[in-house]
């Protein structure tokens, strides 16, 4: 799948990844740790992913890296539907938003 994931506050998120058909993708999926949590010991619990409307993406990328710092997530390298990606970009778990990073 090649994807990056984080782990800020109590939520797990996916981002991009590769799909053997269409190369890299620019999805990015949320599911709630503490909803996961409470599946697993009380077996008639709800949880779900759910998809992340985010601002800004890099792109479509997949074997990018990730890294967390509070509720920001950072992503280097990996490739891009047209090559490799270079650049740094930090996505805000607060505002759903990308920037690019210099």
């Amino acid at each position: 799948m090649n994807i990056a994931n984080y782990f800020p506050y109590d939520s797990l998120y996916i981002h991009g990844g590769r799909d053997i058909k269409v190369g890299p993708i620019q999805s990015m999926w949320r599911i709630n740790l503490g909803q996961l949590n409470e599946l697993a010991v009380h077996g008639d619990a709800s949880c779900t992913w759910e998809c992340v409307q985010q601002k800004g993406a890099p792109g479509k990328i997949s074997h990018h890296k990730s890294a967390v710092f509070d509720h920001k997530a950072v992503i280097f390298g990996g490739i891009l539907s047209n090559g490799d990606c270079d650049d740094p970009y930090e996505f805000d778990t607060d505002k759903l938003a990308w920037n690019k990073l210099k």
